[in-house]
């Protein structure tokens, strides 16, 4: 029964979006077909495959040991703060992000983080026949999140048909940072967590392609190199800002979430 309910589920998601389609006759069946195929393969690799529930829950320790060592600072700096067994939502699921969000900052800088998503990219872009930027810009969701991913991109974005900027401006609806993911695995299970991050961003490629279908040329399925020779910040004073960053928007979600429940 729950088979043929998801089944059915599935043909209704592409159904709707094929329904508020804006260029039915261009949709590339071929790609959203790998698309979904796909995205059923990742489904069973990482729930029912011993090898796939092994790395999603190695991944899932390895971001555990991540909030622990995030609660050491913080017990540091606020020990009251970590001592009771039941902690403030602000502390257990915010805090964190002050060292989340330098830590990728710190992979980024190193250029490890960019080898393995232009890697994976190039990857996801053979197979499933999509342009190669809108690939990449895929894995970029699901390692940095929707808004720091426009932001690395923004000089691609500027050289991209306004058609092609609106495929990217849907799937990256479809994302969240990675300093909220760590947010979120330290309320569900990081197993949960970690397998709907690829399968989302697949989906988010299967309904902007079936919503906004765009054909690209041989010349502009380009991936420019921008920042190759940029002069590169120097490492601690690069550290400090991507903190004060983090404190940043550790603050601007205080403020919204008391702002918003003291408004309700």
């Amino acid at each position: 029964m729950y088979l043929i309910i998801n089944i059915i589920g599935l043909f209704v998601f592409l159904g709707v979006a094929f329904l508020f389609s804006r260029d039915r006759k261009n949709i590339q069946w071929a790609s959203i077909a790998t698309l979904v195929v796909l995205n059923l393969i990742l489904a069973w690799f990482f729930v029912y495959f011993p090898a796939g529930t092994l790395f999603v829950k190695k991944a899932a320790e390895g971001i555990s040991w991540v909030i622990d060592a995030a609660f050491t600072g913080i017990g540091f700096a606020f020990h009251s703060f970590t001592a009771p067994k039941q902690l403030d939502m602000a502390v257990a699921a915010l805090f964190p992000i002050l060292l989340v969000v330098p830590l990728f900052d710190i992979l980024m800088y190193l250029r490890i983080l960019p080898w393995i998503m232009r890697g994976i990219g190039w990857v996801l872009a053979k197979i499933t026949r999509q342009p190669k930027f809108e690939a990449f810009f895929g894995i970029e969701m699901m390692f940095l999140g929707n808004t720091e991913a426009l932001a690395v991109s923004s000089e691609q974005l500027k050289r991209m048909k306004e058609t092609r900027v609106l495929t990217l401006a849907m799937m990256s609806m479809s994302s969240v940072s990675g300093a909220i993911v760590g947010a979120y695995v330290t309320m569900i299970p990081g197993e949960l967590v970690l397998t709907a991050i690829p399968l989302n961003i697949v989906n988010a490629m299967i309904v902007a392609s079936i919503l906004n279908p765009v054909k690209v040329e041989v010349d502009e399925d380009v991936i420019y190199d921008l920042r190759a020779n940029e002069a590169r910040q120097p490492f601690f004073s690069f550290l400090g800002d991507s903190v004060l960053n983090a404190g940043k928007l550790v603050l601007i979600i205080i403020a919204f979430v008391i702002s918003f429940v003291a408004l309700a």
